[in-house]
């Protein structure tokens, strides 16, 4: 089965938003080593989903879930994943933009960033 998102054309703008606010904690010097640990810590696969909820991703029902993290080359799943029969969800977590063109570059990459997974068919951040 292919990785599946949950979609709504009607509330693509308000997951722009989420998108954009988790994007920011990923890119900001200051808290993104924290919360991709913080991610990665969860004991379940269940209190990972509620995480990302509560953060304004949708990954519902009994998606299961792969991390992983470009920036600090890992990943992580709850047990083996058997994509012939199970609907997942991969959560890519984009690696720090570095390349500074302009004072509001790392801004306008997690806008892109925040776009571009509110209307892709799968995959994450």
């Amino acid at each position: 089965m292919p990785p599946v998102k949950y979609f709504d054309q009607m509330l693509v703008g308000k997951q722009v938003q989420a998108n954009y606010a988790v994007l920011q904690k990923l890119f900001d010097d200051n808290l993104q080593q924290g919360f991709r640990d913080t991610l990665f810590a969860y004991p379940t696969e269940a209190a990972l989903r509620a995480a990302l909820i509560a953060e304004g991703i949708p990954v519902t029902g009994t998606l299961r879930i792969m991390l992983v993290d470009i920036e600090y080359a890992r990943t992580k799943t709850y047990g083996p994943i058997n994509a012939a029969t199970e609907d997942f969800y991969l959560l890519v977590l984009p690696p720090v933009p570095r390349r500074q063109t302009s004072p509001g570059y790392k801004d306008m990459q997690t806008w892109e960033g925040a776009w571009h997974h509110a209307i892709v068919d799968s995959y994450g951040i």
